[in-house]
């Protein structure tokens, strides 16, 4: 977040150069942030579908688990 000590009547002082790179700066932070919070709900889905994939590993055999990282050869071959 900005500071507390930038006035909102001051940003008319500020060259354009300078406020495009804060609006840079700001839309990298928030980024990272939304990806952060991506990564843990997917690390949540990983879990419950490694459940799953574990109950169902034990009807259909796998070449490897499903979570692995696996090329486009190998993922069309299984199929």
């Amino acid at each position: 977040p900005p500071s507390s000590s930038l006035q909102p009547g001051k940003m008319s002082d500020v060259s354009p150069v300078v406020a495009a790179q804060q609006q840079q700066q700001q839309q990298q932070q928030q980024q990272q942030q939304q990806q952060q919070q991506q990564q843990q709900q997917e690390a949540a889905a990983a879990a419950a579908a490694a459940a799953a994939a574990a109950a169902a590993a034990a009807a259909v055999p796998r070449l490897r688990p499903p979570h692995d990282n696996r090329t486009m050869v190998e993922i069309i071959a299984d199929h």
